[in-house]
Parts: C-alpha cells; structure tokens; sequence
C-alpha cells in the first residue's frame, strides 16, 4: 500500500495557464483609472493644465522620473512637476504613449514631440522600429 501511494504522488501534473490579454486589460484598466483620476499620486503641470498620472507608470517608462522618485526630489515629495518649457500636446502624447503604447506623430507635433521623447525629462522607453519610424 505504501508503494502505491508513492506512485500516486509521483504522478501529480503541473499545469500552467496564460492569459493571453492579461497586458492589454492591465493597461487599459490602468489608463481608464488614469483617466477617470482614480489612484492617480502624481500631478504634471505643463502650459497651465494638469495632467493626472501614477508614479508607477511614469518610473517604469522613464528613466528621468524612475530617478526622481529613487531620490526623495521635492517634486517626488509634493506629488508634482512643474515643465515649463515643455509643449502641452507633446507631454499629452508621451503620457498617452506610456499608458497605451501608442502616439500619434504629425507634422504639427513632430519637432515638439521627438524632443521631448529625447529630453531627459520625459525621455521615454520606445520600441527601436517606432522611434526610427518618427524620425525619418
């Protein structure tokens, strides 16, 4: 009997499952709550406007604000960043970008846009093939 039991527990099958849209639903979940202002503990503030985010997001897609809030900066203490200098519809299609992995590049947003995708401040991780894509 005991040898029995031993081949019973010999014979356990490991199975492993995957859903295949786990991603995607994270991060359209994610962009949802970023664009309904749920959870939201960051603020940009660029051209006057406000633009709601999650520090989380904003650290894993750029190395700028992944430093900012391994350092204790005041920005990372009050939640916020002022750019000043930034183009509000450029800083709106890297945000978008980040939560989506997607942006739209056109002739009246491209100069301002690949800038910014470059300036250290809101340099972001993008795919090889999308930037050279922008860029000739």
């Amino acid at each position: 009997m005991p040898e029995e039991n031993a081949n019973r527990a010999e014979q356990v099958i490991e199975e492993h499952y995957e859903n295949s849209d786990y991603s995607n639903t994270f991060f359209g979940v994610l962009r949802n709550l970023r664009n309904n202002g749920e959870y939201c503990d960051f603020v940009l503030e660029v051209g006057g406007e406000i633009i709601q985010a999650h520090r989380v997001a904003l650290g894993i897609a750029s190395p700028f604000f992944a430093a900012m809030f391994k350092s204790n900066m005041k920005e990372d203490r009050e939640g916020s960043v002022k750019l000043e200098d930034e183009d509000l519809n450029a800083v709106k299609a890297i945000i978008e970008y980040i939560y989506s992995g997607k942006i739209t590049i056109t002739e009246e947003n491209v100069q301002e846009t690949l800038e910014l995708i470059t300036d250290e401040h809101l340099s972001v991780k993008f795919e090889d093939n999308a930037y050279k894509a922008t860029i000739n």
